[in-house]
């Protein structure tokens, strides 16, 4: 296995939210020796780890986890950062062991497979407004502009998704060109090889297991959690408060809603993100898809492309 961090050879294990990827990683972890590297763009906020659901101590007792729960709340990293971040870790990690990247933000992995865009940094007062801007007037708000300045966007965006939307317009607003332009242009080569596993689940069938875990965070004291960050981070327009789950309990914190109303709309977000991260995932076809209990499927692909 010494090849596997000269070449950047890795296994990455993708799917919506709540399939079970950690549960799987586990299970890996028994028969190959393995790193798990986050790719997920919420699971990087450390006041956060029950909210964003972390893997437990427990869970990272099984292998290294690198990755979790190292930002701060104030705090938002790009998708370039990050993917340099990975890159990092996967030149200094032990060199005997299978690098597993595990998420379900596409636009993470996308670049350390086809390599990082081109797309230059944006000024942090303009995002500092489109943050104010969402906050104050919705992500609808900021998709008419998106309708009016950046047509292949707003095609290919829902409306209410909001790290996307949000980027689409501060990319438009920073360099006077629609992130779709950038796209198009020339790529640096990808550092990466990938074996691509992503776990397959019903839309259907998964919703009442969302539910079940937004209870359980609860139970383990996610309405703490976000009294906690808040204390320490009151300005809501940074980033880390638009996630899923933060700002309905934010807004349970601050009395404006019931607990009963910011389960039901932190459910209803969360059933719309998981058919994002479905229809993102279903278009690449180099995904081999699998049941989250075909453990021995797994690895049998696994030890395949170790040979």
């Amino acid at each position: 296995m010494d090849k596997l961090n000269t070449q950047h050879q890795i296994i990455a294990l993708v799917g919506a939210t709540g399939t079970g990827k950690s549960a799987l990683v586990a299970k890996i972890a028994q028969v190959f020796p393995i790193n798990v590297i986050n790719f997920d763009s919420r699971q990087v906020y450390a006041d956060f780890p029950i909210v964003t659901a972390q893997p437990t101590a427990q869970e990272q007792k099984i292998c290294p986890h690198y990755e979790y729960g190292f930002l701060a709340t104030e705090d938002k990293i790009s998708v370039q950062s990050m993917s340099e971040r990975i890159l990092t870790r996967l030149d200094t990690i032990e060199k005997k062991t299978l690098p597993v990247l595990v998420g379900g933000t596409g636009f993470y992995l996308t670049p350390l497979l086809q390599g990082l865009s081109a797309i230059p940094a944006v000024k942090q007062e303009i995002r500092d407004d489109v943050v104010s801007l969402q906050k104050k007037h919705g992500t609808p708000h900021i998709y008419n502009f998106l309708e009016l300045y950046d047509t292949q966007s707003a095609k290919r965006l829902h409306a209410t998704d909001t790290a996307r939307v949000c980027r689409a317009y501060e990319v438009y607003l920073s360099t006077g060109k629609t992130i779709s332009y950038w796209h198009q242009q020339p790529q640096g080569e990808a550092r990466v090889k990938a074996l691509q596993i992503g776990i397959i689940k019903n839309l259907d069938d998964l919703t009442p297991r969302l539910a079940v875990r937004i209870d359980q965070m609860i139970e383990n004291g996610a309405v703490a959690e976000i009294e906690k960050a808040f204390e320490k981070c009151p300005q809501t327009t940074m980033s880390a408060w638009t996630g899923i789950g933060c700002s309905q309990l934010l807004e349970y914190v601050q009395k404006k809603i019931s607990l009963a109303d910011a389960k039901k709309e932190w459910l209803l977000r969360t059933r719309q993100y998981a058919k994002r991260q479905m229809t993102w995932f279903r278009k690449d076809t180099s995904i081999c898809w699998v049941q989250e209990n075909e453990l021995d499927t797994v690895c049998e692909k696994i030890g395949n492309y170790l040979k």
